[in-house]
């Protein structure tokens, strides 16, 4: 199945928090222990370097350059609830973006190592004005 879009936009100089559920075509939340997010930001999408990466798994050998900025199962409370996870941008590193727009894609990757690509699209950081 290809990426769904979306596209961030996260205010420069303020906390930015967005929960994902991920789900089966029956519309049931898939359950994700076991699983790790993450994202990845570059200014354009044939540059090498990234503006800012984020994961679930800090300790992942892959993921060197994350910071953990997402949380699996935050949301998780019943089973009916499963496939909850929210990706938290904390303030200090909003205030630190020095970009203004860029590409991103979101991936799961499940106990096995598969990826799958949930999300792609851009990503765009609206200036601070007050400090």
């Amino acid at each position: 199945m290809a990426a769904g879009r979306y596209n961030f936009i996260v205010e420069q100089g303020t906390q930015h928090e967005v929960t994902f559920r991920y789900k089966n075509t029956a519309g049931a939340g898939i359950a994700l222990t076991g699983y790790r997010a993450r994202m990845s930001v570059k200014d354009h999408i044939t540059d090498t370097d990234f503006v800012y990466r984020a994961t679930s798994n800090t300790t992942a050998d892959d993921e060197t350059g994350f910071v953990q900025h997402f949380a699996i199962g935050a949301s998780q409370g019943t089973p009916t609830q499963a496939g909850f996870f929210t990706l938290t941008i904390p303030t200090g590193t909003t205030t630190a973006f020095s970009f203004g727009q860029g590409v991103y894609d979101l991936e799961l990757v499940d106990t096995n190592g598969v990826v799958t690509r949930l999300l792609e699209g851009k990503f765009k950081v609206k200036p601070q004005v007050s400090t």
